[in-house]
């Protein structure tokens, strides 16, 4: 679609890690940026994508229409993306992978020769064969466990190591020897003041496996491919280099590393294994072989993309600062910035594995990460403020910057907040959608928020303020991100519950007001209420065009959670055709009246049963009467809206209320409930308990005494200590009961 100069901010979808290196990868999002460039800009303009790791917003973009320059400084991002657009043929990579074990080393194929250095003793028959992994002590620098294929056995076997393992298993960590000063030479100069630094990176191998990590780079220059396909290789050898390092921990989960200090025990991989399952990673990414676009997209310069307005794309390996200002100014149309946690440990070992495998030459500043040895929000911040300063002629000739943030903390909202503002920047229209992150919009408009840059904020206001306008308790975290975003104030104290005297916590992370007057109805309860009133005004809707407008109406304070959105759509709607989603025909208005009158009766039919007096209220609950007790009051809905049920007075009652529900609300009432403890306390004070549509259907065809009744009813809500969940009696989460 053209753009509607109405910013399109949405979350955007889960989409899976790409090939290589996908323990190193922040959380990706389908969708976010073709939304927004699609309604800032029109087709054919130039797009100015700052630090890129992956094809996703280069893909979106060219599908949109529009051009894309990206620029990313770490040259293993520039490889993700460059894979993701082009994926090599599987047969091709295999071929090259096959040519490069029969390379010679020492009279032998390079295959040959590294597996020889794992030979080993079946840990059962002890026949020779080849480790696929040793375990190592890190404390005691050395192997105390092994896993062998043996050809006798037909099979792997693990086991303890034995004497002829500890000779054959070289120093851990290497400080000497042939592979050892080549590996340091490759990536630093004798004279280099990072020299140390490499050395440890270096010194996270053992002497075996960087070895054969230096047979395999060394040898790449001699193999006959395709550039394509050596990229794909160099893929392999990244996932290698990785896999093949005292980094990889024995006996747990493979996770992201958080620093450059190894596990109390590591793996030390065969090299060559590493790289056979890296190719199998790669076929099962890249088994289609199709690229998200044509071949043809590709830029070849510079001068190529600004040629034409047809849809084109070019990644460069290089920072903004090397861009020319007044070229960018003339000829972008909207910048694109992906804010990513900084991670010191994985910039310093991308430095040690680019120059490993392409050469010492790399973008200007990159080797400075190898001396940071902690990268926080302070140090980003200023890099972001640097940017944008950078960016200063292109803003002014109203280019908008949008910012894309990931997880749920408020650590990047401060750095971007507080970097625009000394740029000249200020957040035009923004969304909190956590756990997937923040969208924003900053532009260089004169218009200032009423309170932006006045100084100094009175912090508990402005959470209070930001409480009431929610109509809920949230999340620490959430809080503490609106906050600063509401009032671009990026030195904004953190809620503190013990000395704001209108702040306390309403349960765990999450925090309340004290005295809540003059609150919105709950946030929830809103979102449901449009959805309805947006599928019922029209349809059908696409599940992307339906969110968007959502998130439109509920935009900066009241983002509601995707999760919620989510569940609102999902409570209503029914898909016609692919990618559609209309009102579902048992929610529409004239029918669900017509069953609300038939719930009642259903109830009015079961209580005189079981010998009630049974009597109906104004506004339609159903109440049964033993004597002068009321010991059961029955209120149906359509909805799974609680905030007129739970936050006013309750309605009179000696003992059990009960909401009765259509079944396709009880997800969504479950949700509420589950995200939200002050409704779960007013729950269980006021004696409420959910029934489903169809549950009370079958109540009333069996039951036929008051034990039975206590037994269908559940006359205790609990609330599950183990994860705070109201058990909801008769309600499972399925959407398509009614």
């Amino acid at each position: 679609m053209a753009a509607t100069g109405v910013p399109h901010l949405i979350p955007g979808t889960p989409a899976p890690a790409t090939f290589p290196l996908t323990a190193f990868q922040s959380p990706r999002y389908a969708g976010v940026t073709r939304a927004i460039i699609e309604s800032i800009t029109q087709p054919g303009d130039l797009v100015l994508a700052v630090g890129v790791d992956a094809a996703l917003p280069v893909a979106e973009t060219l599908v949109s229409g529009r051009r894309m320059v990206a620029l990313s400084r770490n040259p293993i991002h520039r490889l993700w993306a460059e894979l993701d657009l082009h994926p090599v043929p599987v047969e091709q990579v295999q071929a090259a992978l096959t040519q490069l074990g029969d390379l010679r080393k020492a009279g032998a194929p390079l295959i040959s020769h590294i597996n020889a250095s794992y030979s080993s003793r079946c840990p059962r028959c002890r026949a020779i064969g080849t480790a696929e992994w040793f375990a190592w002590e890190r404390e005691h620098a050395r192997p105390f466990a092994k896993r062998v294929h043996c050809r006798r056995c037909g099979n792997a076997q693990e086991g303890p190591t034995d004497q002829e393992d500890l000779a054959a298993a070289g120093d851990y960590p290497p400080i000497s020897g042939l592979a050892y000063h080549l590996a340091l030479s490759r990536a630093a100069p004798s004279d280099d003041p990072d020299l140390e630094r490499v050395a440890e990176l270096v010194e996270l191998y053992t002497s075996r496996n960087l070895a054969s990590l230096m047979d395999v780079v060394t040898r790449l220059p001699q193999l006959h491919v395709a550039p394509d396909v050596r990229r794909a290789l160099e893929a392999l050898c990244l996932e290698a280099l990785h896999r093949s390092s005292s980094l990889v921990p024995y006996e747990t989960s493979s996770e992201r590393p958080r620093s450059l200090r190894p596990p109390q025990r590591f793996l030390e991989m065969n090299v060559w294994t590493t790289l056979e399952e890296a190719l199998n990673a790669y076929t099962g990414a890249y088994a289609s072989g199709i690229s998200p676009i044509a071949a043809t997209d590709l830029a070849a310069s510079w001068e190529v993309l600004l040629s034409s307005h047809a849809p084109a794309y070019l990644l460069l390996n290089r920072s903004l600062q090397e861009m020319n200002r007044e070229q960018l100014a003339t000829e972008v149309k909207a910048v694109l910035f992906e804010v990513r946690p900084p991670e010191a440990s994985f910039w310093a070992l991308s430095i040690l594995w680019a120059t490993w495998l392409w050469g010492p030459e790399l973008p200007a500043g990159l080797r400075g990460f190898l001396s940071r040895r902690r990268l926080d929000w302070e140090w980003y911040r200023k890099s972001l403020a640097a940017a944008f300063h950078r960016l200063t002629p292109v803003i002014r000739a109203g280019a908008p910057v949008f910012v894309v943030t990931s997880g749920s903390e408020a650590a990047p909202v401060r750095a971007v907040v507080h970097s625009a503002r000394q740029s000249g920047l200020h957040v035009d229209r923004w969304m909190a959608c956590p756990p997937l992150g923040y969208r924003l919009l900053l532009t260089g408009s004169d218009r200032r928020s009423s309170r932006a840059g006045e100084g100094s904020f009175d912090a508990a206001a402005a959470y209070s303020d930001v409480l009431r306008r929610r109509g809920e308790p949230t999340h620490r975290r959430l809080l503490e991100g609106l906050g600063v975003l509401e009032t671009e104030a990026a030195e904004l104290p953190a809620p503190d519950t013990t000395t704001a005297s209108d702040l306390q916590v309403a349960e765990g992370p999450y925090i309340w007001l004290r005295t809540a007057h003059r609150v919105d109805p709950p946030l929830a309860d809103r979102v449901e209420a449009q959805t309805v009133e947006l599928l019922a005004d029209g349809g059908p809707w696409t599940t992307d065009d339906l969110i968007g407008t959502l998130y439109a109406l509920f935009a900066g304070i009241s983002s509601p959670d995707p999760e919620l959105v989510n569940a609102c759509i999902s409570a209503y709607t029914t898909t016609e055709a692919p990618g559609t989603l209309s009102l579902r025909q048992e929610d529409e208005p004239g029918r669900r009246r017509a069953e609300l009158q038939q719930m009642r009766a259903e109830v009015v039919t079961l209580g005189k049963r079981l010998g009630y007096d049974v009597g109906r209220r104004l506004g339609g609950d159903v109440v049964w009467k033993d004597g002068r007790r009321e010991p059961y009051l029955f209120r149906c809905t359509t909805s799974a809206l609680l905030g007129p049920h739970l936050l006013k007075a309750p309605p009179p009652c000696d003992g059990q209320r009960c909401l009765i529900v259509p079944g396709g609300r009880a997800a969504l009432l479950a949700l509420k409930l589950r995200r939200d403890p002050r409704l779960r306390e007013l729950v269980h004070e006021q004696r409420w308990t959910f029934i489903k549509f169809r549950h009370l259907r079958r109540m009333v065809d069996e039951i036929r005494n008051h034990a039975e009744l206590e037994a269908y009813l559940g006359l205790d809500p609990m609330v599950e200590q183990a994860s705070a969940q109201l058990t909801l009696p008769g309600i499972e989460a399925s959407r398509t009961e009614t």
